[in-house]
């Protein structure tokens, strides 16, 4: 579907323009139309803006304050009535868009294109993240920024070439954080914001964390941000961040890092990275073993990439050093497993150093315990090092003390408070003395044929120990950090939180309106916690990973009912905990004893399966059985009458009755994506009891149902989680070095001649969103790697290569002469509200990120007969909450779109009759420069929706006679990206793909399916779950120009309508063989980008809009890179 509107260019000239005044009406307070012409106080005026120009009074022309906005003044009037304006200039970009609103067509494309109404856009960069790295110094550096001219982020070709909004750079002894991207010198312009002088030094004998904790009943929030430097040796992101902010706050510092978190819950302009170190690049699965070898053949044909175990007795084995038996099995077994099935598999150890069935007090006061415990995890952890070798780069992965955080947590004021004190006040032990006397008493060791001793240099390490750890419960934690750091910096590890960390295993069962309560209930208490005690804010040791544990037993079976029992809803409060807590704390999840007990279905052959006692729902909810699918009574009957306690259960006295709470819930889904989403790079099945996906001797059987799924789930080639690195490669662009030099060397020339946008105050800037760097990464992937069979086109094989490099810069110029026009002028990503005079309820409603001009963008494929979806649509989401990037920046302009869940809004007293209001535009308040954009825009203070604001805000009165529910489908990107359908698209092709595997091949409702590609190019991005990503990515800042390139690709490239006898690369090679001559070429481009054929004016659409715009835009980039049209 393109969506076709006005975009009437931003800057009008008034040339010598003699209006004789004496047939111009007089002003008076009225309605006007956009171009009417009025006389008052003895000059003439045009009306630009109809809403504003007819409001009078503060708009009205030559008196009132704001006319400006409204109304161009064309000069005074002469002694003959005539204007003596020799050239005037208006900025359009400083008021509101034309009312004026050509109509829209639409036809069925791959992607749509949004050409933007006459408005400006935010000149600000998208909101990004602020890393807040402690700005300690040793010699008059920042330790972990770099240093300028070492920029932080790199060119397409691998090059250090510049800085992303948010990152942090140090110049002559000062950290800056840039604002946006900039080349600039670091606080040498408005592109940086001063953070902290580097002058100090770090001490090393700094006492503990200090948390603090405050609570406030102010509504506003206040920004923070969280950093990580320290990423797995396999990620390739230069940094982790997270804004969170929110009313209560607890923070914490560090001798490296800085972290606030505070109450609402965290927005991120990027993912987590989910790439950790000797995992695969899909979302990995393990089974729980008892090193029976006998399971080996079944677990190899499962497919799994690990198993794990527990070492020793599973509570901390006090007072005792152990031989790491298990350890050395799992290993064994792991490698024995790898000889059978052919693919690597990671043998993970869990480790106890204290007894979590209580605080574990007498295992870290009492000194001598203290000791044996490190010891013993000296031993595990040099011994799952030491199985390195040419084909095992990470050997293995460890998981800390399951259980022991979720107990401290909820005994934090009571029996963990006693034993270990609390921030400010912690109780002393004696760490450093404890590991070192480990240390020393482990040397000898044999690991091999060798020594510890012979192996690592312990007595650096004790010196380490002594400047890194503190002596209390902090100290005690960041020592397990510091010791598999060193002591297996090629193994993965992490500690676990659990879904009763929060103090209770319960909450998971409210009905929750959407993500905010989730946090207030759960993920803030966790991931403050969790910095508190030091686990995730020292960069130098911080863990790989957080596992979240559930419960070791199947959710249905008799010891796991009273509380553990999960159907739909429960699972979405899990995730969105387990992302939420992640997502703070920049970390990767892995689900660590999951039970993969399933809902056995009435088609089932269930063999031994005992359904009373090993029943669950999670093999069903991540797995998927589509054997089930919406209808619950396809479930057995003896598992749907399994009693629940009602009152745990919000009234659900059996299994049939949790299941009905979420009655359209589609069981016959794999949940595996939505994991990924929440951050989850590992699921790690079963527990001693619980069911695993080989059983074993004292664990459920269920007849080889999980097993089953999870190898077919592999064979599809998995969920995958990020992509192959194709986009970092320093490979050319093209086959021509000729053209590969002239496209580097135009970098200056197009960031500041041709990429620009007209600011409020009518002057011509750089576009903060836009940069060559990043359109040449976007090109080299399109061109080089494209989606599917499909690539942009830039060469013909039969020419020499002076004529393809014409062909080239010739495609290359029609694209940037559409997105100049459409996007960059405005210095846009997302659509804005312009809806003024559409035949809304109301000007500026609220409910334009549903549709403008009477559309309905996430109807954008489904077929408005049958009312199926198109299979490549994303899924309709009516709980997501996302806000925009941009927005326009005129005097007064509405504030950036936003989607909600009604329940949400209803519950802040939003909604009128179930609608939202408008944008008053009328409404001023005092300047701001930036603002708080952690929260979402309808969470914003009044004034402090977007960075400029001067004037303007949200009315909640019902007026807009819709609600924003499941609207999160507005444009995006560079040829903006609109619909449900379009966005499916580029996730299937480009992203994590969201459609479901069975289709891949089938002709679905006459569409046939391509299959996904193996490896896509950002399966780190799951655009249908966060659209948003386009726009905010500072990882990946081509991903708004690859949107706009596979448009282009399906729709320009591919364009094939038999009523135009019209071929993109037939007429492109015409035009640059013919000489470069005319206007039929880019003319016709126009036609088909913003009309829909390749003509200037199209049957029903009408006239392209800002042809002579779009004409010289493409002479300008091909004048720009050398070439000269006619």
């Amino acid at each position: 579907m393109l969506m076709l509107l006005s975009s009437a260019g931003l800057w009008v000239g008034a040339n010598a323009h003699a209006y004789n005044c004496a047939p111009l009406p007089q002003y008076a307070p009225g309605t006007y139309s956009a171009g009417a012409l009025v006389k008052n106080i003895n000059k003439a005026f045009r009306c630009d803006v109809a809403g504003w120009c007819s409001v009078g009074g503060p708009y009205e022309p030559g008196v009132g304050w704001a006319a400006s906005n409204a109304w161009t003044d064309l000069g005074a009037c002469d002694a003959n009535n005539n204007s003596s304006s020799i050239a005037s200039s208006v900025a359009l970009s400083s008021i509101a868009p034309s009312s004026a609103a050509p109509s829209s067509i639409a036809s069925s494309v791959a992607l749509s294109s949004v050409a933007l109404s006459s408005i400006a856009v935010s000149s600000v960069a998208p909101s990004s993240v602020a890393s807040s790295v402690n700005s300690s110094t040793q010699g008059g550096t920042c330790p972990g920024i770099n240093i300028y001219p070492n920029w932080t982020q790199k060119d397409w070709a691998g090059n250090p070439s510049h800085a992303a909004g948010g990152d942090q750079m140090q110049y002559q002894g000062k950290a800056y954080r840039a604002n946006w991207w900039t080349q600039s010198i670091p606080g040498s312009d408005g592109s940086w914001t001063f953070v902290s002088n580097c002058s100090g030094g770090v001490s090393s004998t700094s006492s503990s964390s200090v948390v603090s904790v405050s609570s406030s009943s102010a509504s506003s929030a206040s920004v923070i941000s969280l950093s990580s430097s320290s990423k797995s040796s396999s990620s390739s992101s230069s940094s982790s961040s997270v804004i969170i902010a929110s009313s209560s706050s607890v923070s914490v510092s560090s001798s490296s890092v800085s972290v606030v978190i505070s109450g609402y819950y965290p927005t991120r302009v990027n993912p987590v990275s989910l790439k950790v170190k000797g995992w695969p690049s899909d979302l990995a699965m393990g089974s729980f073993t008892d090193n029976n070898a006998a399971a080996n053949d079944a677990l190899a044909a499962s497919g799994v990439d690990s198993i794990f175990a527990n070492e020793g007795n599973g509570t901390g084995d006090r007072g005792q050093v152990i031989t790491p038996a298990v350890t050395t099995q799992t290993i064994l077994q792991a490698r024995n497993i790898e000889n059978v099935s052919g693919r690597s598999v990671l043998p993970v150890i869990g480790v106890a150093t204290a007894d979590a069935t209580g605080i574990g007090a007498e295992d870290i006061l009492n000194n001598a315990n203290l000791v044996k415990h490190f010891q013993n995890l000296i031993r595990i952890a040099a011994t799952v090092q030491a199985n390195k070798d040419s084909t095992q780069a990470n050997p293995g992965a460890l998981v800390l003390n399951a259980g022991l955080l979720a107990q401290w947590q909820t005994n934090q004021n009571g029996s963990f408070k006693t034993a270990f004190g609390s921030a400010g006040n912690w109780v002393a032990i004696d760490v450093k003395q404890a590991v070192k006397d480990a240390l020393t008493n482990e040397a000898n060791y044999a690991l091999g044929s060798q020594s510890l001793s012979a192996i690592y240099n312990l007595n650096s390490l004790k010196t380490e120990v002594d400047s890194a750890l503190q002596n209390n419960i902090t100290g005690w934690v960041q020592a397990h950090n510091l010791l598999i750091k060193r002591l297996s910096p090629d193994v993965s590890f992490g500690w676990v939180a659990s879904v009763s960390s929060p103090g209770n295993n319960t909450w998971v069962h409210t009905d929750f309106d959407g993500l905010q309560d989730v946090w207030d209930a759960a993920a803030f208490s966790v991931s403050s916690f969790a910095n508190a005690i030091g686990a995730y804010t020292t960069n130098n040791y911080r863990p790989d990973f957080l596992a979240f544990d559930k419960s070791a037993d199947d959710g249905l079976s008799p010891s796991a009912r009273a509380a553990y029992a999960y159907g739909a809803k429960e699972w979405e409060n899990y995730l969105n905990y387990v992302r939420q807590v992640t997502d703070s704390l920049s970390i990767p999840a892995m689900l660590w004893q999951i039970p993969g007990g399933h809902l056995a279905s009435v088609s089932e052959s269930i063999g031994s399966y005992n359904l009373a006692n090993d029943s669950g729902t999670a093999g069903t909810y991540f797995m998927g059985d589509k054997s089930i699918g919406r209808t619950i009574s396809n479930v057995r009957s003896e598992v749907l009458n399994i009693p629940l306690n009602a009152s745990v259960y919000a009234g659900a006295s059996n299994v049939n009755a949790l299941l009905q709470q979420t009655p359209d819930y589609d069981w016959g889904t794999s949940g595996l994506r939505r994991a990924a989403f929440s951050n989850v790079f590992a699921i790690l099945w079963g527990s001693k009891q619980g069911t695993a996906v080989v059983p074993t001797a004292t664990s459920a059987t269920d007849n080889g149902w999980l097993k089953n799924k999870i190898a077919a789930n592999k064979a599809a080639g998995g969920m995958p989680l990020y992509g192959s690195g194709q986009l970092t490669t320093a490979s050319a662009i093209t086959s021509i070095p000729q053209l590969n030099s002239d496209l580097l060397s135009v970098e200056n020339a197009m960031n500041n001649q041709a990429f620009l946008y007209t600011t409020p105050s009518n002057g011509k800037e750089p576009s903060s969103i836009y940069k060559w760097a990043d359109f040449l990464m976007a090109l080299n992937a399109m061109h080089n790697v494209g989606v599917g069979p499909t690539k942009y086109w830039l060469l013909d094989p039969t020419k020499d290569d002076a004529t393809n490099i014409k062909y080239a810069k010739v495609a290359i110029a029609a694209f940037l002469s559409q997105s100049m026009k459409e996007t960059i002028q405005y210095d846009a990503c997302d659509e804005n509200n312009w809806s003024i005079n559409t035949g809304d309820p109301v000007n500026y409603p609220i409910s334009a990120s549903c549709g403008q001009l009477q559309q309905d963008y996430a109807s954008y494929g489904q077929d408005p007969i049958t009312g199926r979806d198109n299979p490549y649509s994303c899924p309709r989401n009516p709980k997501m909450e996302v806000t925009a990037n941009t927005n326009a920046k005129w005097y007064g302009a509405p504030g950036p779109l936003f989607a909600a869940p009604d329940r949400v809004l209803e519950k802040k007293g939003l909604l009128v009759n179930g609608s939202v209001g408008y944008w008053d535009y009328g409404a001023w308040f005092p300047a701001v420069t930036t603002v708080d954009k952690s929260a979402q825009a309808y969470l914003r203070e009044d004034g402090k929706v977007y960075d400029g604001q001067k004037a303007g805000k949200f009315v909640w009165n019902g007026s807009a006679g819709k609600s924003v529910e499941g609207c999160g489908w507005w444009g995006r990107g560079v040829i903006q990206t609109t619909g449900r359908l379009n966005f499916g698209k580029l996730n299937h092709f480009l992203g994590r793909s969201h459609v479901d595997p069975a289709y891949a091949g089938q002709v679905v409702d006459g569409i046939e399916v391509t299959p996904a590609p193996t490896e896509p190019l950002y399966a780190d991005m799951d655009l249908c779950s966060n659209p948003q990503l386009i726009c905010s990515s500072t990882e990946h800042g081509e991903i708004k120009w690859i949107a706009g390139l596979f448009f282009w690709m399906n729709e320009v490239q591919g364009y094939n309508d038999p009523a135009y006898n019209w071929n993109y690369h037939a007429q492109l090679q015409a035009y640059v063989d013919g000489g470069l001559k005319g206007d039929a070429f880019i003319n016709a481009i126009s036609g088909i980008v913003n009309r829909g054929c390749p003509e200037s004016t199209c049957p029903i659409s009408g006239a392209v809009d800002g042809l002579a715009d779009r004409k010289a835009n493409f002479v300008k980039v091909l004048q720009i890179m050398g070439l000269n049209p006619q």
